[in-house]
């Protein structure tokens, strides 16, 4: 068994992790019990399961992108297990995320940075659930709100990403009839036919292979991402 990545017995793929939440007069401890991803084997691999980015007490960072050192244009094993350094720039991985969301109720939340005017951008959905692997981690948000004029997520019925499969550069779940967006687009993500946002794109891409979320008819390119998940209220 391990817990948080490390060994503490003969061979499990469970872990243990502990949550530390605290409230304005009460320390709740939370014990949440997840399943190793499928091919994680070395410590390294398991831990970053555990080895969970907090911002603040509640919130848990799953993707960050601040400079562009890691390539974000992966193949499927490797957004379902993760990659990256989760104190740098790191996707968690599809099977972590699953194991996390699936028998409670979280909201997503991701911060943007405009690359040009350095302004700060948020956009905060109530509920997030990531699917299972026999469904192709399927997204499902709620209800949007934030400082942009409209949500990205759902800017058009050809770019609603909600309830949309997760595609990769050789695993295209997408409804795109004559393209593979994961391609198009330079990322991996869930995406529809294709999307008005891309947050796992090109770091120095331009147009739609670039880092942007559009908003009506303006389209922000962004220097830094930080999604995360988190409590409903």
């Amino acid at each position: 068994m391990h817990v948080c990545g490390r060994k503490v017995d003969n061979m499990t793929a469970t872990f243990i992790c502990l949550i530390i939440t605290l409230t304005i007069s009460v320390a709740i401890l939370g014990i949440i019990a997840i399943q190793a991803p499928e091919g994680r084997n070395s410590e390294e691999e398991q831990g970053l399961c555990c080895d969970f980015t907090h911002y603040g007490a509640n919130w848990i960072v799953f993707q960050r992108r601040i400079n562009g050192e890691v390539d974000f244009y992966r193949n499927w094993d490797q957004y379902v297990k993760g990659f990256g350094d989760p104190n740098e720039e790191f996707w968690l991985g599809l099977e972590c995320l699953h194991l996390q969301t699936r028998n409670r109720t979280f909201a997503l939340k991701i911060e943007m940075t405009d690359a040009v005017t350095g302004e700060f951008y948020y956009a905060s959905y109530s509920s997030f659930n990531v699917g299972p692997k026999s469904d192709n981690y399927r997204l499902k948000v709620g209800e949007y709100s934030g400082n942009f004029i409209s949500d990205a997520f759902r800017l058009k019925s050809k770019s609603d990403i909600n309830n949309q499969q997760f595609t990769t550069k050789d695993a295209d779940h997408d409804n795109c009839s004559d393209c593979n967006c994961a391609n198009y687009m330079r990322g991996g993500f869930w995406y529809n036919g294709c999307a008005s946002s891309n947050l796992n794109g090109n770091y120095f891409g331009k147009s739609a292979e670039g880092i942007f979320w559009k908003a009506e008819r303006k389209r922000y390119g962004l220097n830094s991402t930080l999604m995360m998940f988190g409590p409903t209220n």
